[in-house]
């Protein structure tokens, strides 16, 4: 109550929206916004708002007029005014009673209506969490990932079956650093997929030996080509893993073609010789042969070649020509078929 003027009989009550708790007032004090002040009352009193609004206002009758709580924010309801949401929380609609987690793999600011991903190399594993953490070396993640389950740029996976729990509790022991005359300028990238650059070759996709080619210009490098028959490339016209066209085996000093044969002047294949060539071949042969015989019947007629003989059979029971020569034809049927084979090469 209050009396405004001298001489009034009695007090007046204070009207809607304001209160006075003095005596001996002559005036109603004014009700803060949000605040409940029915006419003729003493004291303020708390808005009793609901659960995901506030009161930031009252209205000519004293009562308290309850907004939605803004987006960002969390609104407890009664006179509490809204909260922004704590970082790794979110409101992503306005009237929210409180903040939600922002899931795995993502993270938000103080006062968000909204999570984002984390970027690649960070990750987040628990709901809520304010900050994305970086991936520990030498991995990497990809974005919004809820770990670091790969290798990082200058980096391959050895064992792409891993778990990647194990890769993340142990990340040494399976990123391991690039192999020399690799290139690994991604992340990601395993035993596979390493990235062969041209004019290097390696026997297979699960080793991490590269050789260069030196006698060879078809090596094409490569990390994703698979092993295929010589015999099922010569059908298609294909090419060997790691080659050109046309060519294969170990430094792709192969050919894929049976008329063909690896030139190591022209380093590469090249036509094998016309029929016309081999008919000289073989004349020269035939000549060579008439001579030897020609030769070896003058040579019996002379006394000569009866001690020459007999010196000779002596010499062969001893030393043994006959297998001595088998064992250097066995020899070289041998090495002749490792480098078609079995992928072997010999050191010149």
């Amino acid at each position: 109550h209050f009396a405004a003027t001298p001489g009034l009989s009695k007090c007046e009550r204070c009207s809607a929206g304001s209160y006075q708790n003095a005596s001996g007032a002559a005036e109603c004090l004014r009700c803060k916004p949000g605040s409940l002040c029915p006419r003729g009352a003493s004291l303020e009193l708390p808005a009793a708002c609901e659960p995901g609004t506030y009161a930031n206002a009252t209205d000519d009758g004293g009562l308290p007029d309850c907004f939605d709580c803004p987006a960002g924010s969390s609104c407890g309801g009664g006179a509490a005014p809204p909260a922004e949401c704590s970082p790794g929380f979110v409101a992503a609609t306005p009237g929210l009673a409180k903040c939600e987690r922002c899931e795995p793999g993502t993270t938000s600011g103080a006062g968000s209506a909204s999570c984002s991903e984390c970027a690649a190399g960070t990750y987040t594993a628990n709901t809520g969490q304010g900050e994305c953490t970086r991936c520990p070396h030498p991995l990497s993640s990809g974005s919004g990932d809820i770990t670091c389950s790969f290798c990082k740029e200058g980096f391959y996976l050895q064992d792409a079956s891993a778990l990647p729990d194990d890769i993340f509790r142990f990340p040494t022991d399976y990123c391991k650093p690039c192999p020399p005359n690799a290139n690994c300028a991604t992340s990601n990238t395993t035993l596979e997929t390493l990235g062969i650059p041209r004019e290097y070759w390696r026997a297979s996709l699960l080793t991490t030996e590269i050789h260069e080619c030196d006698a060879s210009d078809h090596c094409s490098g490569s990390g994703g080509s698979t092993e295929t028959s010589r015999r099922r490339l010569a059908a298609s016209g294909g090419a060997g893993p790691g080659c050109d066209l046309g060519h294969t085996g170990p430094l792709c000093e192969w050919c894929v073609s049976d008329e063909q044969y690896f030139s190591r002047a022209e380093r590469g294949c090249a036509d094998c010789p016309t029929a016309g060539r081999f008919g000289i071949l073989a004349g020269v042969v035939v000549a060579l042969a008439v001579t030897g015989l020609l030769l070896y019947r003058a040579l019996a007629r002379a006394e000569a070649w009866d001690r020459f003989r007999a010196r000779l059979d002596i010499v062969e029971s001893q030393v043994g020509f006959q297998p001595k020569f088998k064992i250097v034809v066995s020899f070289y049927q041998v090495v002749a078929t490792l480098g078609p084979v079995y992928g072997v090469r010999l050191h010149e």
